[in-house]
């Protein structure tokens, strides 16, 4: 369980590190414009919880699956996640920052979702078998990164070192990738 856990805190942490969740929420804490500065990281880090949980509840689901099936699924999903890492973040931000906070949790949250590192944290969970576990570990490591990015401001949105971090990142997802789809075929021990 505690592997889980901490796994899915790295997974979703790095995973998300310059991501589109995180460039728009420090867009928008940079920026101004939401109701309220605080009211700004409530929303992101509700975004990352409810993302992570539904991570970890997708992960749950496949664990009626027969073990290689699993694996293949989950060299699958780190392959997407990998490809999604490798792909430059662009982003169509807003030059007059919406001010509801609920329009900004759905934006959050959609961008959170569809992200590597909750594709990452879907494979943990269906791979650990303790989604209860690895989705508590990605709400951390999403909060985590949803705090920095709000705590960077348009500075951190802005600084081009997150592409090479984002490009590096991806390569260790499509390694690992590797590993779990040559294991599952039995070319590998």
């Amino acid at each position: 369980m505690m592997p889980a856990l901490f796994l899915g805190f790295l997974a979703v942490f790095a995973g998300a590190f310059g991501g589109r969740g995180q460039v728009l929420l420090a867009h928008l804490a940079g920026r101004g414009g939401a109701a309220g500065h605080y009211g700004l990281l409530a929303t992101g880090l509700s975004a990352a919880v409810l993302t992570a949980l539904l991570a970890g509840y997708a992960g749950a689901l496949v664990d009626a699956l027969p073990a290689r099936a699993r694996a293949v699924l989950v060299a699958l999903t780190l392959v997407l996640a990998g490809a999604e890492m490798l792909r430059p973040v662009r982003l169509a931000l807003p030059a007059e920052p919406t001010r509801s906070l609920g329009a900004i949790l759905l934006a959050l949250g959609w961008h959170n979702a569809t992200d590597g590192a909750r594709l990452v944290l879907f494979a943990l969970a269906a791979a650990t078998g303790a989604p209860a576990a690895a989705a508590a570990g990605g709400a951390l490591g999403g909060m985590a990164a949803a705090a920095l990015g709000w705590a960077g401001g348009t500075a951190f949105a802005a600084d081009r070192r997150l592409r090479g971090a984002r490009v590096a990142i991806g390569a260790a997802f499509l390694v690992a990738a590797s590993v779990v789809g040559l294991a599952a075929f039995g070319l590998l021990r």
